[in-house]
């Protein structure tokens, strides 16, 4: 028995679902990938690079399309799982022979295109495709409760609901501080020393009486980072009308990479916050620096159902997040967190000023946050797939 993992890059199997493809192996079945930038892959059998390009408009597709289809016409997969816009569009594209002769195609969309207050131009194009592929699409597995409600009126043969692709909830322990055995099922005590959190905040310069801002997330404008810059300089000036002091004891630590970079760079400088604003890079050390943080701030304008939010709960930090598909299923307003609009820079201002100003505020929403993402944990969402590749097994 064979199974295909297809998306736009390899990377995103890497990312996400190795779990799945090692559930398949446990199962004793053959384990393929494909997609294009090759990616070490721990639990794949085989790997096929394909020139599939993120943009629709890209000539190469027409050639991975026909490539993709020879696979899998070659192959005799008895399941495709695929992902990703392009990669959804082309994988279900090419299997549609082979879903004649039997095999199941399952799609899971990350989050669609499509969305309330998405531009007009990804309504035109975006929608009716995913509508006709639907037909297609023996299982669409939907991951946030907006794009759920809008896929059950497609003519999928089921559509189902998944929160999330799983986080390993281990990884993001609290300190050993203020942590007990009679914690919820699915945390487990970790060796995570107060020692540990104050050498991280000293490595970033931070004091211990400082408030730390934490963001994680690539440096494009979907995630919209600039919006806290403006939010730190308006803090730090005192305009806030809940605010009667200067917050210049505020550092805000930006994890992530991307072409925006030297642009954050210089608004930091020019909005004289340059020295409160870090700019860490690609890190792989985020539980820590999740534990050593205050206050986590996600001011993204799209998303799925974002795993860097996720992970920041499973911390126990009290979140800042816009109000947006995705982040609104994770995120109980004044409940674990405050929901901002994603475009106004005082929602930030008052939201982070809210909680600067009361570290008991601070705890309850972590704590609220923590039990929250238990039910987006990396074991129940298997158990949830295990299901659906079962129901595909026949």
């Amino acid at each position: 028995m064979k199974v295909l993992f297809a998306a736009t890059v390899m990377s995103h199997f890497k990312a996400f679902h190795e779990p799945y493809m090692e559930w398949f192996q446990q199962q004793g079945w053959e384990v393929h990938a494909a997609g294009n930038e090759d990616a070490e892959l721990a639990c794949c059998d085989k790997k096929h690079l394909l020139p599939i390009a993120r943009s629709p408009w890209n000539p190469a597709n027409i050639r991975a399309f026909w490539e993709l289809r020879k696979l899998i016409q070659k192959e005799q997969y008895d399941i495709i799982h695929c992902h990703t816009p392009m990669g959804g569009i082309l994988a279900r594209l090419a299997a549609v022979p082979a879903r004649r002769r039997g095999t199941k195609v399952i799609y899971t969309a990350h989050g669609f295109h499509f969305f309330k207050g998405a531009p007009l131009f990804n309504w035109i194009v975006y929608y009716p495709i995913e509508r006709l592929l639907a037909r297609v699409t023996d299982v669409l597995i939907t991951i946030n409760m907006e794009d759920y409600r809008r896929a059950k009126h497609f003519s999928a043969g089921k559509v189902r609901y998944v929160p999330g692709v799983g986080i390993d909830l281990e990884r993001f322990q609290e300190n050993d501080d203020g942590i007990d055995d009679s914690m919820e099922p699915g945390f487990v005590k970790k060796a995570e020393s107060i020692a540990g959190r104050k050498q991280l905040r000293k490595e970033f310069g931070i004091g211990d009486t400082d408030i730390m801002l934490l963001s994680v997330g690539e440096l494009i404008a979907r995630k919209n980072h600039k919006a806290v810059l403006e939010a730190l300089a308006e803090l730090n000036a005192g305009k806030s009308k809940d605010s009667g002091k200067k917050y210049s004891k505020i550092k805000y630590i930006i994890c992530g990479e991307g072409p925006l970079k030297r642009q954050l760079k210089q608004q930091a400088k020019e909005l004289g916050i340059e020295r409160q604003v870090i700019f860490a890079g690609y890190r792989t050390d985020i539980p820590e620096i999740c534990h050593a943080a205050d206050i986590f701030v996600f001011p993204s304008l799209q998303e799925g159902l974002p795993v860097a939010l996720m992970e920041a709960m499973a911390a126990g930090l009290p979140i800042v997040a816009s109000n947006i598909r995705g982040s609104s299923d994770l995120i109980g307003h004044k409940k674990n967190g405050y929901l901002v609009n994603p475009c106004r820079t005082e929602s930030y201002v008052k939201a982070i000023s809210l909680l600067i100003k009361s570290k008991e505020r601070r705890k309850a929403f972590g704590d609220a946050a923590r039990g929250t993402v238990q039910a987006y944990s990396l074991e129940t969402v298997k158990k949830r797939m295990a299901g659906i590749y079962r129901g595909c097994m026949g």
